[in-house]
């Protein structure tokens, strides 16, 4: 088969564009989190009251989207958050349904009965792998960039499709589109510059300067969403992380120089054995049949002279952003790192129809009518049956519908704390629960959270004095040291309660001064808490822990099981020190039932088993090996 000669193709039906979009947006819409989620969903509800300001590098596109979920007239506010992932995801579905068209034009295949049917197919087993729709059902930022790209690549699809000296348009609208896309995420952003480097060398051979001066300043406007920042931070809203309110500031969020130091050293495996794990995602979240076409379909993407630009487009898409993901290395069960892959997730159903397509343009024949013609239109019905088939297989690993374990714990994080307590937080994901608690009910405006973790982040130090001048003490000793002292802590305990959550960075030279209080300690001045106030407050740190695991249902990843799990091990570990033996060795015991092989429970348990665990343990190798560790033993 011979690709055809470039022409402009006739306009793709706008029903059957809707159509790719609106079977995933049901799906999405109906297994949404009706609360919020784990990970950073918590802050993202936060930054929708009032138009807030996220972690570096800001995300201000997505700020500004959750600001106006607000006027959705349905449900609670991480609802109309999560319905803003899900209708921006089933916008990157239809989007991508628009380039996988236009590729199949360049290939050859004609759009009835084949290539329209077999687009389709081919998107809808993208935005039904879980992967999509894991990041759809939650407040977070993955759809928002994910409708950016597939946009982009749809842009940069329909300028490689024309013949030289075609229309700029679609490279002017793809700079736009670029722009806002670093403006939402700039890493994953301005991975679609290599991907799309030979379109935009052909684009800027001719007449270079005036061209490229037009798309800097398209690309600049998108990139403007970012002066929504400084603008909103003057404002004082109710989460502004970063204060980038002077140009240092600013530069400090949006180059999201926090992070940078980071970058690949959570991978410490070797990089063969990290794209062993991307391509594992690939093939799990996808499927191995799925999978299989794409793989086969490179060699149709590259084989035709014609052809090669658009479908080097989607090879470049595939193994830029999946080599992205394991430089910086695979973090299982975090799906956030499937956010990153959601663009190679694309590429590949577009690889698969670069197979299917051609495949079922030659058994179709040349004569429409014949009996090969309708088969091969079965064929195409049997591909988006196919594709459709991944919501049905896909929902038990990607459905939130019946999410509500973040309700369970907000009670002992944030509800339930005595009036005008001060909070010392140091686990992530109570951050953010808490923030997304206080954010949408106005929960508890008595209570100061102080996220320890973040506490070097610009401005945020000094909003906490003002609101809370009696922990400048403490605050500015932290920041100095990296550790929370035991004066200071005495000496806030005198006016407020003062309740600390536990965590490998509390030093056990502080353990005699904690006393259990529901999922935090709370610090009793500088004296010894009798051995008998710590006992009866164990047993009744043990009851709320067995009352907060008998409200939780579970979700898709298991990240419920793991923030109780690691609550058990942080409070075996300060139990073991205390003297507490058989309360730590219950606490471990529950947590081996949900984390069986996990070294360092084994380990606990082993020494709390041991003949000479009468008496308090030395417990300061346990926190040495969970130190430098995601909340999770």
């Amino acid at each position: 088969m011979r690709a055809p000669m470039a022409r402009r193709a006739p306009p793709i039906p706008p029903t059957m564009t809707l159509l790719a979009g609106l079977v995933p947006l049901v799906a999405y819409v109906l297994t949404a989190a009706p609360l919020g989620y784990w990970f950073d969903s918590g802050e993202f509800v936060a930054t929708a009251v009032d138009f807030g300001i996220s972690h570096p590098p800001g995300q201000a596109l997505s700020g500004l989207l959750f600001g106006f979920a607000r006027l959705v007239p349905l449900g609670a506010l991480a609802f109309k958050v999560a319905l803003v992932s899900a209708a921006c995801t089933a916008g990157a579905a239809a989007a991508l349904f628009v380039a996988i068209v236009r590729t199949e034009d360049v290939l050859g295949v004609p759009r009835r009965p084949v290539g329209l049917r077999v687009a389709l197919g081919a998107t809808w087993a993208v935005a039904g792998s879980s992967a999509w729709w894991f990041q759809a059902v939650r407040p977070e930022v993955y759809g928002p960039q994910a409708l950016l790209v597939c946009v982009a690549l749809e842009r940069l699809i329909a300028f490689e499709s024309r013949p030289a000296g075609g229309p700029a348009r679609p490279l002017y609208q793809a700079a736009l589109v670029l722009g806002l896309a670093i403006a939402n995420h700039h890493f994953l952003a301005l991975l679609l510059l290599p991907v799309g480097a030979v379109a935009l060398a052909r684009f800027f051979s001719r007449r270079p300067l005036r061209r490229l001066l037009t798309a800097f300043c398209f690309g600049a406007l998108g990139v403007g969403v970012f002066l929504y920042l400084p603008l909103r931070a003057a404002a004082r809203p109710f989460l502004d992380l970063g204060d980038p309110t002077t140009l240092s500031r600013f530069f400090w969020v949006v180059s999201a120089r926090t992070f940078q130091r980071n970058v690949g050293n959570f991978a410490p495996r070797p990089l063969p054995d990290r794209f062993a794990e991307v391509a594992t995602q690939l093939i799990e979240r996808t499927g191995v049949v799925w999978c299989l076409l794409a793989l086969a379909g490179l060699y149709f993407a590259l084989r035709y002279r014609r052809a090669w630009r658009v479908g080097w487009l989607w090879v470049a898409t595939l193994l830029i952003y999946g080599a992205a993901r394991a430089f910086l290395g695979f973090v299982y069960g975090n799906p956030d790192a499937l956010g990153y892959l959601m663009p190679a997730f694309a590429a590949t159903g577009a690889l698969a129809a670069c197979l299917l397509g051609p495949t079922l343009t030659l058994l179709s024949g040349p004569v429409p009518g014949t009996a090969r013609h309708r088969l091969a239109g079965l064929c195409a019905l049997a591909i988006v049956a196919g594709g459709l088939w991944q919501f049905p297989a896909r929902r038990a690993q990607s459905s939130l519908a019946h999410f509500t374990d973040t309700d369970a714990f907000a009670d002992g994080v944030l509800r339930d704390v005595p009036a005008g307590a001060v909070v010392l937080l140091h686990n992530p994901e109570s951050i953010f629960l808490a923030w997304g608690v206080a954010a949408e009910q106005g929960a508890r405006p008595d209570v100061t959270l102080v996220p320890l973790p973040l506490l070097t982040y610009p401005g945020l130090a000094d909003r906490l004095e003002r609101e809370r001048p009696a922990a400048s003490e403490l605050l500015a000793r932290y920041a100095a040291s990296g550790r929370l002292d035991l004066a200071a802590l005495d000496a806030l305990a005198a006016n407020v309660p003062v309740l600390v959550e536990m965590d490998p960075r509390v030093p056990p030279a502080l353990y005699p001064h904690l006393l259990p209080r529901s999922l935090y300690h709370a610090v009793e001045r500088a004296r010894v808490v009798p051995q008998t106030r710590v006992m009866d407050a164990i047993r009744g740190q043990i009851l709320a822990l067995d009352a907060l695991a008998a409200r939780v249902r579970g979700d898709p990843i298991g990240e419920t099981d793991r923030q109780l799990v690691w609550r058990y091990y942080t409070d075996a570990i300060y139990l073991s020190a205390r003297g507490g033996i058989w309360a730590a060795r219950l606490l471990v015991d529950r947590a081996l039932r949900t984390a069986p092989d996990s070294r360092d429970l084994r380990a606990l348990s082993a020494a709390l088993h041991a003949p000479d665990a009468d008496r308090p343990l030395r417990v300061q190798r346990f926190l040495d090996a969970l130190r430098d560790r995601p909340a999770a033993p």
